[in-house]
Protein backbone atom coordinates (compact mmCIF):
# COMPACT_ATOMS: atom_id res chain seq x y z
CA UNK A 1 0.00 0.00 0.00
CA UNK A 2 1.22 3.47 -0.87
CA UNK A 3 1.66 6.08 1.84
CA UNK A 4 -1.51 8.07 2.54
CA UNK A 5 -1.05 11.70 1.55
CA UNK A 6 -4.66 12.85 1.22
CA UNK A 7 -7.44 12.60 3.80
CA UNK A 8 -11.03 13.31 2.73
CA UNK A 9 -13.73 14.11 5.28
CA UNK A 10 -17.49 13.87 4.96
CA UNK A 11 -19.37 16.62 6.81
CA UNK A 12 -22.59 15.27 8.35
CA UNK A 13 -21.94 13.13 11.44
CA UNK A 14 -18.20 13.25 10.77
CA UNK A 15 -17.25 16.91 11.25
CA UNK A 16 -20.75 18.28 11.84
CA UNK A 17 -23.50 16.99 14.09
CA UNK A 18 -26.45 16.24 11.84
CA UNK A 19 -29.43 15.04 13.89
CA UNK A 20 -32.84 15.79 12.33
CA UNK A 21 -34.70 13.81 15.01
CA UNK A 22 -32.97 15.70 17.82
CA UNK A 23 -33.62 18.98 16.03
CA UNK A 24 -37.34 18.22 15.74
CA UNK A 25 -37.52 17.12 19.38
CA UNK A 26 -35.87 20.39 20.42
CA UNK A 27 -38.83 22.22 18.83
CA UNK A 28 -41.16 20.52 21.34
CA UNK A 29 -42.93 18.29 18.84
CA UNK A 30 -44.50 15.08 20.17
CA UNK A 31 -42.94 11.71 19.18
CA UNK A 32 -45.47 11.00 16.42
CA UNK A 33 -44.94 14.40 14.83
CA UNK A 34 -41.17 13.98 15.10
CA UNK A 35 -41.36 10.61 13.33
CA UNK A 36 -43.73 11.90 10.65
CA UNK A 37 -41.64 14.98 9.85
CA UNK A 38 -38.39 13.01 9.87
CA UNK A 39 -39.77 10.64 7.26
CA UNK A 40 -41.59 13.32 5.27
CA UNK A 41 -38.65 15.72 4.98
CA UNK A 42 -35.23 14.40 5.92
CA UNK A 43 -35.60 10.84 4.65
CA UNK A 44 -37.49 11.70 1.49
CA UNK A 45 -36.56 11.35 -2.16
CA UNK A 46 -37.03 15.11 -2.39
CA UNK A 47 -34.34 15.72 0.22
CA UNK A 48 -31.94 13.55 -1.74
CA UNK A 49 -32.89 15.47 -4.88
CA UNK A 50 -32.06 18.69 -3.00
CA UNK A 51 -28.69 17.19 -2.05
CA UNK A 52 -28.20 16.52 -5.75
CA UNK A 53 -29.04 20.11 -6.66
CA UNK A 54 -32.18 19.06 -8.55
CA UNK A 55 -34.66 20.82 -6.25
CA UNK A 56 -34.44 24.21 -4.58
CA UNK A 57 -35.90 25.08 -1.18
CA UNK A 58 -39.20 26.42 -2.53
CA UNK A 59 -39.70 23.44 -4.81
CA UNK A 60 -39.25 20.71 -2.25
CA UNK A 61 -41.08 22.69 0.46
CA UNK A 62 -44.06 22.85 -1.89
CA UNK A 63 -43.97 19.08 -2.35
CA UNK A 64 -43.93 18.48 1.43
CA UNK A 65 -46.88 20.85 1.85
CA UNK A 66 -48.81 18.95 -0.82
CA UNK A 67 -48.06 15.62 0.85
CA UNK A 68 -48.92 16.72 4.39
CA UNK A 69 -51.02 19.89 4.42
CA UNK A 70 -52.00 19.20 8.05
CA UNK A 71 -48.35 19.87 8.97
CA UNK A 72 -48.12 23.11 6.97
CA UNK A 73 -47.05 25.27 9.92
CA UNK A 74 -44.41 22.77 11.04
CA UNK A 75 -43.06 22.20 7.51
CA UNK A 76 -42.64 25.94 6.90
CA UNK A 77 -40.82 26.39 10.21
CA UNK A 78 -38.53 23.37 9.74
CA UNK A 79 -37.60 24.39 6.19
CA UNK A 80 -36.74 27.90 7.39
CA UNK A 81 -34.69 26.78 10.39
CA UNK A 82 -33.11 23.37 9.71
CA UNK A 83 -29.97 25.16 8.49
CA UNK A 84 -29.26 25.99 12.14
CA UNK A 85 -29.10 22.27 13.02
CA UNK A 86 -25.55 21.26 11.91
CA UNK A 87 -22.94 22.19 14.51
CA UNK A 88 -19.24 21.39 14.69
CA UNK A 89 -18.33 18.16 16.48
CA UNK A 90 -15.53 19.06 18.86
CA UNK A 91 -13.82 15.67 19.14
CA UNK A 92 -13.72 14.93 15.44
CA UNK A 93 -12.68 18.50 14.63
CA UNK A 94 -9.58 17.87 16.77
CA UNK A 95 -8.75 14.88 14.56
CA UNK A 96 -9.24 17.06 11.49
CA UNK A 97 -6.98 19.80 12.89
CA UNK A 98 -4.32 17.27 13.89
CA UNK A 99 -4.29 15.81 10.36
CA UNK A 100 -4.05 19.31 8.86
CA UNK A 101 -1.20 20.19 11.23
CA UNK A 102 0.68 17.03 10.24
CA UNK A 103 0.84 18.27 6.67
CA UNK A 104 -1.65 15.96 4.96
CA UNK A 105 -3.70 17.32 2.07
CA UNK A 106 -7.22 17.54 3.47
CA UNK A 107 -10.43 17.67 1.41
CA UNK A 108 -14.18 17.71 2.03
CA UNK A 109 -16.67 15.49 0.18
CA UNK A 110 -20.29 15.82 1.24
CA UNK A 111 -23.89 15.41 0.18
CA UNK A 112 -25.39 18.77 1.09
CA UNK A 113 -28.30 20.82 -0.33
CA UNK A 114 -27.64 24.33 -1.55
CA UNK A 115 -30.01 25.76 1.03
CA UNK A 116 -27.92 26.36 4.11
CA UNK A 117 -24.55 25.29 2.74
CA UNK A 118 -23.10 28.76 2.35
CA UNK A 119 -24.45 29.83 5.74
CA UNK A 120 -22.90 26.77 7.37
CA UNK A 121 -19.64 27.38 5.46
CA UNK A 122 -19.45 31.02 6.55
CA UNK A 123 -20.14 30.08 10.18
CA UNK A 124 -17.59 27.24 10.29
CA UNK A 125 -14.14 28.75 9.54
CA UNK A 126 -12.39 25.55 10.61
CA UNK A 127 -13.52 23.95 7.36
CA UNK A 128 -11.69 26.62 5.37
CA UNK A 129 -8.41 24.89 6.31
CA UNK A 130 -9.25 22.16 3.80
CA UNK A 131 -7.28 22.21 0.55
CA UNK A 132 -10.44 21.73 -1.47
CA UNK A 133 -14.02 20.49 -1.43
CA UNK A 134 -16.61 18.72 -3.55
CA UNK A 135 -20.22 19.33 -2.51
CA UNK A 136 -23.04 17.35 -4.09
CA UNK A 137 -25.46 20.09 -5.11
CA UNK A 138 -22.73 21.91 -7.04
CA UNK A 139 -22.25 18.93 -9.37
CA UNK A 140 -25.75 17.46 -9.39
CA UNK A 141 -24.13 14.25 -8.13
CA UNK A 142 -24.41 12.50 -4.78
CA UNK A 143 -22.44 9.82 -2.98
CA UNK A 144 -22.16 6.94 -3.64
CA UNK A 145 -22.35 7.73 -7.38
CA UNK A 146 -18.92 6.85 -8.81
CA UNK A 147 -18.80 10.13 -10.76
CA UNK A 148 -18.58 12.24 -7.60
CA UNK A 149 -15.46 10.37 -6.41
CA UNK A 150 -13.91 10.59 -9.88
CA UNK A 151 -14.55 14.32 -9.88
CA UNK A 152 -12.73 14.69 -6.56
CA UNK A 153 -9.75 12.70 -7.81
CA UNK A 154 -9.59 14.51 -11.15
CA UNK A 155 -10.17 18.02 -9.78
CA UNK A 156 -7.30 17.81 -7.33
CA UNK A 157 -5.07 15.30 -9.13
CA UNK A 158 -5.28 12.74 -6.32
CA UNK A 159 -3.91 9.20 -6.51
CA UNK A 160 -6.69 6.99 -5.06
CA UNK A 161 -4.11 4.69 -3.47
CA UNK A 162 -2.74 7.68 -1.55
CA UNK A 163 -6.21 8.87 -0.51
CA UNK A 164 -8.24 7.96 2.59
CA UNK A 165 -11.95 8.82 2.95
CA UNK A 166 -13.87 9.13 6.25
CA UNK A 167 -17.67 8.90 6.04
CA UNK A 168 -20.36 7.77 8.49
CA UNK A 169 -22.22 5.65 5.91
CA UNK A 170 -20.82 2.29 4.82
CA UNK A 171 -22.34 2.57 1.33
CA UNK A 172 -20.41 5.80 0.72
CA UNK A 173 -17.17 4.15 1.80
CA UNK A 174 -17.88 1.20 -0.49
CA UNK A 175 -18.47 3.64 -3.34
CA UNK A 176 -15.05 5.17 -2.72
CA UNK A 177 -13.34 1.79 -2.43
CA UNK A 178 -14.76 0.79 -5.84
CA UNK A 179 -12.49 3.47 -7.29
CA UNK A 180 -9.45 2.39 -5.29
CA UNK A 181 -9.80 4.97 -2.51
CA UNK A 182 -9.17 3.72 1.03
CA UNK A 183 -11.97 4.25 3.54
CA UNK A 184 -12.99 4.24 7.18
CA UNK A 185 -16.61 4.15 8.32
CA UNK A 186 -16.79 6.87 10.98
CA UNK A 187 -18.56 5.45 14.04
CA UNK A 188 -16.85 7.35 16.85
CA UNK A 189 -13.61 9.23 17.33
CA UNK A 190 -11.79 6.55 19.33
CA UNK A 191 -12.53 3.93 16.66
CA UNK A 192 -11.36 6.30 13.94
CA UNK A 193 -8.14 7.17 15.80
CA UNK A 194 -7.36 3.44 16.09
CA UNK A 195 -8.11 2.74 12.42
CA UNK A 196 -6.08 5.74 11.26
CA UNK A 197 -3.02 4.09 12.80
CA UNK A 198 -3.38 1.26 10.28
CA UNK A 199 -2.73 3.88 7.60
CA UNK A 200 0.26 5.37 9.41
CA UNK A 201 -1.65 8.39 10.73
CA UNK A 202 -1.13 8.90 14.44
CA UNK A 203 -3.44 11.35 16.19
CA UNK A 204 -2.15 13.09 19.31
CA UNK A 205 -4.20 12.29 22.36
CA UNK A 206 -5.52 14.98 24.67
CA UNK A 207 -2.80 16.17 27.02
CA UNK A 208 0.11 14.65 25.06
Amino acid sequence: MKIIRNVVFDLGNVLLKYDPKGFLESLGYDPIKVQDLTQLIFRSQEWRAADQGLLGKEEHTKIYLQKAPHYAKEIEYVMDHWVEMPTLLEDSSKIYLDIVDQGYQVYLLSNYPEQGFMEMWENTPLLHLAHGSVISYQLKLVKPMPEIYRHLLDKYGLDPEETLFLDDLAENIEGAKALGIHGIVFKNTQQVIQELRDYGIHIKKEGN
